[in-house]
Protein backbone atom coordinates (compact mmCIF):
# COMPACT_ATOMS: atom_id res chain seq x y z
CA UNK A 1 0.00 0.00 0.00
CA UNK A 2 2.96 2.08 -0.72
CA UNK A 3 1.66 4.74 -3.14
CA UNK A 4 -0.04 2.32 -5.17
CA UNK A 5 -4.25 3.08 -4.16
CA UNK A 6 -4.48 0.02 -2.86
CA UNK A 7 -3.23 -2.73 -5.02
CA UNK A 8 -0.61 -4.68 -3.44
CA UNK A 9 2.65 -3.94 -4.45
CA UNK A 10 5.71 -6.69 -4.70
CA UNK A 11 7.31 -5.92 -1.57
CA UNK A 12 3.63 -6.20 0.27
CA UNK A 13 2.07 -9.28 1.16
CA UNK A 14 -0.64 -10.22 3.10
CA UNK A 15 0.72 -12.33 5.62
CA UNK A 16 3.21 -9.29 6.88
CA UNK A 17 0.14 -7.07 6.88
CA UNK A 18 -2.28 -9.79 8.63
CA UNK A 19 -0.18 -10.92 10.98
CA UNK A 20 0.27 -7.25 12.98
CA UNK A 21 -3.62 -7.02 12.52
CA UNK A 22 -3.92 -10.76 14.27
CA UNK A 23 -1.25 -10.03 16.80
CA UNK A 24 -3.19 -6.87 17.98
CA UNK A 25 -6.11 -8.85 17.63
CA UNK A 26 -5.16 -11.39 20.50
CA UNK A 27 -3.56 -8.82 22.42
CA UNK A 28 -6.39 -7.17 23.10
CA UNK A 29 -8.21 -10.61 23.60
CA UNK A 30 -6.00 -11.43 26.27
CA UNK A 31 -5.94 -8.43 27.91
CA UNK A 32 -10.06 -8.07 27.44
CA UNK A 33 -9.89 -11.78 29.20
CA UNK A 34 -7.74 -10.76 31.90
CA UNK A 35 -8.87 -7.34 32.57
CA UNK A 36 -12.56 -7.95 34.04
CA UNK A 37 -10.71 -10.03 36.48
CA UNK A 38 -7.99 -8.31 37.70
CA UNK A 39 -10.28 -5.58 38.15
CA UNK A 40 -12.88 -6.97 40.36
CA UNK A 41 -9.86 -7.97 42.46
CA UNK A 42 -8.61 -4.78 42.17
CA UNK A 43 -11.70 -3.45 42.93
CA UNK A 44 -12.62 -5.96 46.56
CA UNK A 45 -9.13 -5.13 47.65
CA UNK A 46 -10.25 -1.45 47.63
CA UNK A 47 -13.21 -1.91 49.71
CA UNK A 48 -11.59 -4.30 52.26
CA UNK A 49 -8.67 -1.57 52.57
CA UNK A 50 -11.76 0.43 53.09
CA UNK A 51 -11.41 2.15 56.85
CA UNK A 52 -15.40 0.87 57.55
CA UNK A 53 -14.15 -3.14 56.33
CA UNK A 54 -10.94 -2.87 57.83
CA UNK A 55 -12.87 -1.42 61.32
CA UNK A 56 -15.11 -4.36 61.04
CA UNK A 57 -12.24 -7.09 60.44
CA UNK A 58 -10.39 -5.84 63.17
CA UNK A 59 -13.92 -5.77 65.80
CA UNK A 60 -14.21 -9.25 64.59
CA UNK A 61 -10.89 -10.40 65.44
CA UNK A 62 -10.95 -8.84 68.60
CA UNK A 63 -14.56 -10.14 69.67
CA UNK A 64 -12.79 -13.93 68.61
CA UNK A 65 -10.23 -14.40 70.77
CA UNK A 66 -11.48 -14.11 74.24
CA UNK A 67 -7.98 -13.59 75.69
CA UNK A 68 -7.43 -10.60 72.90
CA UNK A 69 -11.43 -9.08 74.45
CA UNK A 70 -10.28 -9.35 77.79
CA UNK A 71 -6.96 -6.40 77.20
CA UNK A 72 -9.35 -4.27 75.78
CA UNK A 73 -13.14 -4.46 77.06
CA UNK A 74 -14.17 -5.16 80.44
CA UNK A 75 -12.97 -3.04 83.75
CA UNK A 76 -9.60 -4.22 84.70
CA UNK A 77 -8.50 -4.10 81.14
CA UNK A 78 -4.71 -2.72 80.70
CA UNK A 79 -5.92 -1.14 77.31
CA UNK A 80 -9.39 -0.12 78.56
CA UNK A 81 -8.68 3.55 77.17
CA UNK A 82 -9.10 2.23 73.94
CA UNK A 83 -12.79 1.34 74.65
CA UNK A 84 -13.24 4.31 76.48
CA UNK A 85 -11.65 6.75 73.67
CA UNK A 86 -13.62 4.49 70.95
CA UNK A 87 -17.01 5.02 73.33
CA UNK A 88 -16.37 8.86 73.09
CA UNK A 89 -15.66 9.29 69.40
CA UNK A 90 -19.05 7.37 68.46
CA UNK A 91 -21.34 8.63 71.29
CA UNK A 92 -20.49 11.91 69.14
CA UNK A 93 -20.95 10.24 65.65
CA UNK A 94 -24.69 10.42 65.57
CA UNK A 95 -25.34 14.19 65.82
CA UNK A 96 -22.46 14.90 63.27
CA UNK A 97 -23.89 12.15 60.73
CA UNK A 98 -27.45 13.95 61.71
CA UNK A 99 -25.84 17.24 60.82
CA UNK A 100 -24.12 16.08 57.68
CA UNK A 101 -27.90 14.75 56.37
CA UNK A 102 -29.65 17.61 56.84
CA UNK A 103 -26.96 20.05 55.43
CA UNK A 104 -27.16 17.21 52.27
CA UNK A 105 -30.84 17.81 52.52
CA UNK A 106 -31.16 22.01 52.59
CA UNK A 107 -30.72 21.82 48.60
CA UNK A 108 -34.31 20.48 48.72
CA UNK A 109 -35.76 17.47 47.16
CA UNK A 110 -35.21 18.88 43.17
CA UNK A 111 -31.81 20.11 43.74
CA UNK A 112 -30.76 16.80 45.78
CA UNK A 113 -30.40 14.63 42.54
CA UNK A 114 -32.53 11.91 44.18
CA UNK A 115 -35.66 11.44 42.42
CA UNK A 116 -39.32 10.74 44.19
CA UNK A 117 -39.59 7.58 43.49
CA UNK A 118 -36.01 6.31 44.80
CA UNK A 119 -37.27 8.57 47.96
CA UNK A 120 -40.24 6.71 48.61
CA UNK A 121 -38.75 3.13 47.99
CA UNK A 122 -35.75 3.86 50.30
CA UNK A 123 -38.62 5.00 52.69
CA UNK A 124 -40.90 1.72 51.90
CA UNK A 125 -38.21 -0.60 52.56
CA UNK A 126 -37.06 1.17 56.03
CA UNK A 127 -40.48 1.41 57.06
CA UNK A 128 -42.70 -1.12 55.66
CA UNK A 129 -40.45 -3.95 54.59
CA UNK A 130 -37.35 -4.26 56.96
CA UNK A 131 -40.27 -4.23 60.35
CA UNK A 132 -42.26 -7.14 58.44
CA UNK A 133 -38.56 -9.16 57.49
CA UNK A 134 -38.23 -8.65 61.57
CA UNK A 135 -41.47 -9.54 62.68
CA UNK A 136 -41.27 -12.92 60.41
CA UNK A 137 -37.74 -13.85 61.87
CA UNK A 138 -38.89 -13.03 65.28
CA UNK A 139 -41.87 -15.08 65.20
CA UNK A 140 -39.80 -17.96 63.19
CA UNK A 141 -37.31 -18.34 65.96
CA UNK A 142 -40.08 -17.77 69.29
CA UNK A 143 -41.81 -20.87 67.22
CA UNK A 144 -38.93 -22.75 66.90
CA UNK A 145 -38.62 -22.48 70.92
CA UNK A 146 -35.02 -20.55 71.07
CA UNK A 147 -36.46 -17.80 72.39
CA UNK A 148 -37.74 -17.73 76.15
CA UNK A 149 -41.95 -17.77 76.24
CA UNK A 150 -42.07 -13.59 77.31
CA UNK A 151 -44.12 -11.54 75.16
CA UNK A 152 -42.59 -8.68 76.31
CA UNK A 153 -38.90 -10.19 75.48
CA UNK A 154 -40.25 -10.39 71.76
CA UNK A 155 -41.73 -7.06 71.45
CA UNK A 156 -38.31 -5.43 72.45
CA UNK A 157 -37.06 -7.79 69.73
CA UNK A 158 -39.67 -6.71 67.17
CA UNK A 159 -39.44 -2.92 68.12
CA UNK A 160 -35.31 -2.85 68.09
CA UNK A 161 -34.70 -5.00 64.88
Amino acid sequence: MHGHGGILGETDSPELQEAPLLSCESEVADKGFWTKPKDAIHQFIEELMAPPTMSAIIGFVVGLFPWLKSLIVGDGAPFKVMQDSLQLMSDDMIPCITLILGGNLTQGLRKSGLKRAVIVAILCVRFVLLPLIGIVIVRAVYGLGFLSRDPLYCYVLMVSG
